[in-house]
């Protein structure tokens, strides 16, 4: 029995509509009109829950309420653009710095093998606990300013990266370096040639997953003291009991995430292809 192509499956007038048009679209094409239609069964859902009166606009609000209030926010008065400004900037340069400290710590963990024994157990008890838990302490060090947003998002990104540049390291194939240093290979070389770019999965991997522990941590601190950004506008809504205004302070933090780990795909696609095609 032969095994119909996606070409012979949409030019066949028998098989069903629903069918013919899913085999028209590219895997790519299909998956974002899944995700579209999820999203306006869950749109759908909310609204119709609202209006029916099953629970009322106080607690969860509507979509319509929420849409309406990002127009405002993002378009009418353009305030939502200094708040992501903000929460933005600190993310940036605190993974930026996150991810330079933390990389190089892991090489140096990996060289001298004393030292990752000494401060494993700092170093894991640190990584394990809720580091969100240091934001207070950052705030009383440095201020309601963006300074405190800026450690607390380095410092939850750098163990990510320390972690992951560590294990990358004791993962480089052994083989791989003998071979090497039998024609000739130095220390320098190894580094620079083999060790490096057998980490790069592992860093970009670090890299990605820091990213939204970044994003997270500067919001958090920005809920517990502020002078602007998204989280102390979350802070804010909440205080003055404004469900529509959290929700969509939160629907703006969620299309910026998605944005962000679809960039970070696609440049971990870019870096990586001299693997071939890699999954995601």
């Amino acid at each position: 029995m032969s095994i119909a192509t996606r070409d012979e499956v949409a030019e066949n007038p028998e098989v069903p509509l629903r069918r013919r048009v899913a085999a028209r679209l590219t895997p790519g094409a299909e998956a974002w009109l899944l995700r579209l239609v999820a999203a306006v069964a869950i749109i759908g859902t909310w609204e119709g829950i609202v209006r029916a009166g099953l629970l009322t606009e106080f607690w969860i609000s509507r979509p319509g309420m929420v849409a309406a209030r990002l127009v405002d926010w993002l378009i009418v008065r353009g305030s939502m653009w200094d708040h992501l400004a903000a929460t933005l900037q600190a993310v940036a340069i605190g993974l930026s710095g996150g991810i330079v400290l933390g990389i190089v710590s892991g090489l140096v963990l990996a060289k001298w093998q004393r030292l990752q024994v000494a401060l494993d157990p700092f170093i894991m008890g640190l990584y394990s606990m809720p580091r969100a838990a240091l934001a207070p302490l950052f705030i009383m060090w440095l201020g309601i300013g963006i300074e405190s947003k800026i450690v607390l998002a380095g410092f939850v990104a750098f163990f990510v990266l320390l972690i992951n540049t560590y294990a990358g390291v004791k993962n480089v194939d052994p083989d791989l370096l003998n071979a090497v240093r039998t024609m000739g290979g130095s220390g320098t070389f190894l580094v620079h040639k083999v060790v490096l770019p057998s980490c790069v999965p592992w860093i970009l991997s670090g890299t990605r997953i820091g990213l939204a522990f970044s994003l997270t941590g500067a919001v958090f601190a920005e809920m517990l003291a502020a002078q602007k950004g998204v989280g102390w506008l979350i802070s804010r809504s909440s205080g003055l009991f404004d469900t529509t205004g959290v929700f969509a302070s939160i629907l703006v933090l969620a299309v910026v995430a998605m944005g962000l780990n679809e960039g970070m795909k696609k440049l971990e696609r870019w870096l990586l292809r001299w693997q071939g095609e890699v999954v995601l």
